[in-house]
């Protein structure tokens, strides 16, 4: 179960706090293995053992693809590439409506506006922990209460 909560609380930290969980969480992951590995080479039921063994290998994967998506970013060239878009954007836009007449004005300015909150919306994504955006934790949130009557009922039940 600690492990379960460690990886729930790293989901809803961010920065720094985030980072100390992941690695707590990586820190327990050894000697989960181990029993793992152990339970699976003492058992009489070897297609049970496989799927444990499968099933922490699996848990494992799924964490380090998570970690992997939360640190991925936009290339700065993408990003240099996607202001250097706004810019020209926003010179077209200054040039059509300063010989324009109030209409074309107000439709350029919210052009603009659009453009501006796509790139918002662009850099809001690249940072999922610290943006407007967020990762549910539900799914994380409910196994995490569900855990203790699993434990409660046994591996006989």
């Amino acid at each position: 179960i600690s492990y379960a909560q460690v990886r729930q609380a790293t989901g809803e930290l961010a920065g720094p706090s985030q980072l100390a969980a992941q690695e707590h969480s990586e820190a327990l992951q050894a000697p989960m293995w181990q029993r793992t590995a152990a339970a699976a080479r003492t058992s009489e039921a070897p297609a049970l053992a496989n799927f444990l063994v499968q099933s922490v290998t699996r848990m494992i994967e799924v964490e380090g693809q998570r970690k992997a998506a939360l640190a991925a970013r936009i290339p700065p060239a993408v990003l240099i590439a996607l202001m250097a878009y706004s810019v020209g954007v926003a010179a077209v836009f200054g040039y059509v409506a300063a010989g324009a007449h109030a209409h074309r004005r107000r439709i350029a300015w919210a052009m603009f506006l659009l453009v501006t909150l796509a790139f918002m919306l662009i850099l809001d994504l690249d940072r999922p922990g610290d943006g407007l955006i967020r990762i549910s934790e539900a799914n994380m949130n409910d196994m995490v209460r569900a855990l203790p009557s699993f434990a409660a009922q046994g591996p006989d039940r």
